[in-house]
C-alpha cells in the first residue's frame, strides 16, 4: 500500500519521502507518498511560484501553461478520419462508454495486471473525441480516471518489490496516455477529471526522476527518461520542469552511449523492445526539436537505431520476432524518423515497406510539415530500400545477427548473439545460432517468437524454451547465459557463408550456413558438436514451418519449401506450439506451427532447404565421408568442413570456391598451400583463375604447380622462380592472385 502523510498535514513540495528498507525488488528502496500519491492544489501552488493557493481548480487550470505534446492527436485525427484505425477507437470508446471497465484490473495475471494500469484503455476516448467532438468521451475519461485514482493505492501487485501502480513502465507509460488526452480534450474534460490526470502525470514524474538517478540498461530507464524530457516541455512552469528537462536529457544521451550497440541494435536485441525505444526516442527528439536545442535528432546513434531496424524488414513489410519480440511492421517508425532526421533513404525505404494506402494515411498523421518534406525530399536516382537479393550476407555484429541472401528473394536471418540480463525476467531467448528464412517476405522457417502475454503458461516451456526455435539442443543440459558466442560471414565465388559457434550446452557446437543460387535459391545448414564428453548423448535438431510437413521421396515438403537431409527424423509434421505469422500488412495472428524433429548421438546435421518451385525436382544428395556434394544437371556444388564449391560440367567448365580457414585445400586442379590460414575465394575456368586471399599476417602461398602467369594485386611476379608456383602475400590483408592453368 502507498505510503500516506499523517492525518492533517498536506504534502510539500520538494519533502523528501521517509526513509526505507532496503529494496527487494528490481527498482531503488520504496519512495511512493503524497508528493506523488495525493497532489493537493496548495502543492501545485507552490511547484507553479503562486503567491498563495487557488480557490479553485479552475482557477489553477487557467495559470498553468499547458504545451501542445507530441504527438497531438489532432495530427493523428486528420489522418485517422474515415480509417479502419479511426473507425476501432471510436468502437473501443463506445465499449466503455456504455459498460465501463473494471478499474483495478483484478482478473488479470501477475504481468499482465502491471500492465493494465499503464491506463491504455483510456486512449480510445481521447482518439475518439478528437474525431468527433463527442462530449460523451470526455465525460467517461473523467469518471473512469477518477474511479482508478480512488482505487489505485489499496491494489498490489505480485512481482516482488515491485508497486503495481509507481514503478518505471507505469510512470512512463501513463504519461503517453494523459497528456495527449490533456491537449485534445482541451476545456471539455471537468475540472475534477482534469486534475485527477494532471497529478497522475506529475507524481509519475517525480517518481521517475527520484527513480532514475544512476544510468541502467534496459528499455525501462530509456522510455521514463523521455518522458521526463518531454513532461518538462509540454508543463514548462512546475519548478520541477527544468530539472526533468536536464535529467531526461542526461539520460537519454547516455543511453544512446551505452545502451545501443554500434551497429543500431538495442542492447536487449529484441526488434519488439528495439522499436519501443525507437518511438520513444522519435517522441523526445520530436520535442527537444520543438521545444529545445534540436540536438537529439542529429545524434549518430539515433540514425543508426532506424537504420538497424531497416535492414531487418523485409519486402513484406515486417520484421522477425527474436527474443520475445512480436512480429513488427516498422515503416511507421521508418516513415517518422524519415521526416524527423531529414532521412531521403529512410522515406524511400518507408515508401517500399508500407502499402501506399497506409503510407499516405500515415503520412497524414504526423504534422503538416512532413507531409511538404516528404514530397519535396529527393527519392532519385533509386537506391536499394531493402537489403538486396543477390546473394550477399549483412551483419549485425555488435546485436547478433547475420542475414543472408541469395536470387532470388531468399533471405535467412541467424542470431549468435549473447543472452542479455533484465530488472524482472531476460528477454533473450533460450537459444543460439538459430535461425528463421522467408522468401520475399513469406516465412519460410519460423520460431516461436514472443507470447501473447508473460503470464502464458507456454511462456517458459515452449516461447523462450530451446523446443521453439530452429536449431541443435543437447537433452538434458540447459542452454548457459554465458554462451560465448561467435559469428562471421564469407562473401564470393557466387556464396555468401555464415559461420558461428557457441559453448552454451557445455561443449563447442559450429553452425555453418550458406546461401547459395547456384543450384536455384538455397540454403545449405551444418551443424556440428564435439565429441561429448560422455560419449552417450542426444542432440536434437528442429525445423519449424508455418505450413504443414509432409514426407515424401525420402525428403520433407511444405507448401512452400523442400528439407534435404539423410538424418531419421523422430517427428515430422509435429505440433509444438504455436507462434505469430505475418498475414496482411500489420496483422500477426497465433497459428501452429508444423515441426520437423531430428535426433542423433553426435550432435552433427547436414540440412538443405529449398525454396519449392514448379515443376522443378530435388537436386541429388551424395554423401562422401565429410564432403557432401548436390548435383542437378550439368551443375554440382561440393560443401566440406572449410569450404563451398561449385563447378559446371559442360563445356564452359567454371568453378567457383569460397574458404575459409584453410591452409591446405585440393579440389579440381586448386592445390592451395598455406603457411598460416586463409580465407579465399576463387574463380576459374578452362584456361584462367582469380583468387582472393586474405591473411592475418605476412604469409606464403602455393595455388599449385601448375599455375603460371601470376600476378599479385595486377603486379606480374617472375616466373620460373620456384616451381611449386609459392609466392609471398607480405603482410596482412586481400590480395588478389590472377594467372593461367598449365
Amino acid at each position: 500500500m502507498s505510503q500516506q502523510p499523517p492525518a492533517g498535514e498536506k504534502a510539500v513540495a520538494g519533502q523528501r519521502p521517509t526513509e526505507q528498507p532496503p529494496p527487494t525488488g528490481p527498482e531503488n528502496p520504496r519512495h511512493i507518498d503524497a508528493r506523488i500519491t495525493a497532489i493537493s492544489l496548495a502543492d501545485l501552488a507552490t511547484s507553479l511560484g503562486l503567491p498563495r493557493e487557488p480557490d479553485t481548480i479552475a482557477d489553477l487550470r487557467a495559470q498553468l501553461t499547458l504545451h501542445p505534446p507530441v504527438w497531438n492527436l489532432a495530427d493523428w485525427a486528420r489522418g485517422s478520419r474515415d480509417t479502419d484505425a479511426g473507425a476501432e477507437a471510436i468502437r473501443a470508446a463506445d465499449a466503455l462508454v456504455a459498460d465501463g471497465i473494471d478499474v483495478t484490473g483484478a482478473e488479470l495475471g501477475r504481468s499482465r495486471r502491471y500492465g493494465f494500469h499503464y491506463l491504455r484503455w483510456l486512449d480510445p476516448l481521447a482518439r475518439a473525441y478528437a474525431l468527433t467532438g463527442d462530449p460523451r468521451y470526455p465525460q467517461t475519461f473523467s469518471t473512469l480516471i477518477r474511479r482508478w485514482e480512488s482505487v489505485r493505492d489499496s491494489l498490489t501487485g505480485e512481482w516482488a518489490g515491485l508497486d503495481v501502480i509507481w514503478y518505471t513502465l507505469g510512470c512512463w507509460c501513463r504519461s503517453t496516455v494523459l497528456l495527449p488526452a490533456l491537449a485534445a480534450f482541451a476545456d471539455a474534460l471537468d475540472d475534477d477529471g482534469w486534475l485527477t490526470t494532471l497529478t497522475t502525470v506529475i507524481g509519475g514524474a517525480r517518481w521517475m526522476a527520484e527513480e532514475h538517478t544512476a544510468f541502467r540498461h534496459g528499455n525501462w530507464q530509456l522510455v521514463a527518461a523521455t518522458q521526463l524530457l518531454h513532461t518538462g516541455h509540454v508543463l514548462p512552469d512546475l519548478a520541477e520542469a527544468p530539472g526533468w528537462r536536464s535529467r531526461g536529457f542526461q539520460l537519454i544521451r547516455e543511453h544512446l552511449a551505452l545502451d545501443f550497440y554500434p551497429d543500431g541494435g538495442h542492447y536487449e536485441r529484441s526488434p519488439g523492445y528495439h522499436l519501443m525505444c525507437l518511438r520513444n526516442l522519435q517522441l523526445a527528439a520530436a520535442a527537444d526539436r520543438q521545444y529545445g536545442t534540436g540536438e537529439l535528432a542529429a545524434h549518430p546513434r539515433l540514425h543508426q537505431a532506424h537504420q538497424w531496424i531497416a535492414t531487418l524488414v523485409t519486402s513484406a513489410g515486417w520484421a522477425p520476432a527474436f527474443q520475445d519480440s512480436p512480429v513488427e511492421w516498422p515503416g511507421d517508425v521508418l516513415l517518422r524518423g524519415a521526416w524527423l532526421l531529414q532521412d531521403a533513404d529512410l522515406l524511400r525505404t518507408a515508401r517500399a515497406v508500407l502499402p501506399p494506402a497506409l503510407f499516405e494515411r500515415e503520412l497524414a498523421c504526423l504534422p503538416a510539415s512532413a507531409a511538404s518534406w516528404a514530397q519535396n525530399a529527393r527519392t532519385d536516382p533509386p537506391s536499394e530500400a531493402i537489403p538486396g537479393t543477390a546473394t550477399n550476407a549483412v551483419a549485425l555484429p555488435y546485436s547478433g545477427y547475420t542475414l543472408l541472401h541469395t536470387e532470388p528473394g531468399l533471405r535467412a536471418v541467424i542470431n549468435h548473439g549473447p543472452h542479455v540480463e533484465h530488472e524482472l525476467e531476460s528477454h533473450s531467448h533460450r537459444a543460439v545460432l538459430d535461425l528463421v528464412l522467408d522468401r520475399a517476405g513469406t516465412p519460410l522457417l519460423w520460431e516461436a517468437g514472443g507470447p501473447p502475454h508473460y503470464d502464458d503458461p507456454d511462456y517458459q516451456s515452449w516461447f523462450q524454451a530451446a523446443a521453439g526455435h530452429n536449431a541443435v539442443s543437447r537433452e538434458g543440459h540447459p542452454l548457459d547465459t554465458e554462451r560465448r558466442a561467435t559469428g562471421r560471414h564469407q562473401m564470393g565465388a557466387g556464396f555468401a557463408v555464415f559461420l558461428g559457434s557457441q559453448h552454451g550446452y557445455g561443449l563447442e557446437q559450429r553452425r555453418t550456413v550458406i546461401a547459395s543460387s547456384h543450384l536455384g535459391p538455397m540454403l545449405i545448414v551444418r551443424d556440428r558438436a564435439e565429441t561429448a564428453p560422455t560419449g552417450q548423448e542426444t542432440f536434437t535438431l528442429r525445423w519449424h514451418a508455418p505450413t504443414d510437413w509432409a514426407a515424401g521421396g525420402g525428403h520433407w515438403r511444405t507448401a512452400d519449401l523442400l528439407l534435404l537431409t539423410d538424418a531419421p527424423a523422430t517427428q515430422t509434421g509435429a505440433h509444438l506450439g504455436d507462434a505469430r505469422l505475418p498475414g496482411e500488412y500489420g496483422h500477426a495472428d497465433y497459428a501452429p506451427l508444423s515441426s520437423v524433429v531430428l535426433t542423433n548421438t553426435t550432435g552433427n546435421f547436414d540440412t538443405v532447404l529449398l525454396p519449392r518451385e514448379p515443376g522443378l525436382e530435388a537436386p541429388e544428395l551424395v554423401r562422401s565421408g565429410e564432403l557432401l556434394v548436390l548435383r542437378r544437371e550439368s551443375v554440382e556444388v561440393t560443401v566440406a568442413e572449410q569450404w563451398v564449391a561449385q563447378h559446371t560440367t559442360d563445356a564452359a567448365g567454371s568453378r567457383a570456391l569460397l574458404g575459409w580457414g584453410v591452409q591446405h585445400l585440393d579440389w579440381q586442379e586448386l592445390a592451395l598451400r598455406a603457411t598460416s590460414e586463409v580465407d579465399l575465394t576463387w574463380t576459374s575456368d578452362a584456361a584462367a583463375f582469380t583468387a582472393a586471399v586474405t591473411c592475418g599476417a605476412r604469409c606464403t602461398i602455393s595455388l599449385g604447380a601448375s599455375v603460371t602467369g601470376l600476378h599479385l594485386d595486377g603486379i606480374e611476379l617472375e616466373p620460373g622462380r620456384d616451381a611449386s608456383g609459392a609466392l609471398v602475400l607480405p603482410y596482412a590483408g586481400t590480395w588478389t592472385v590472377t594467372g593461367h592453368h598449365g
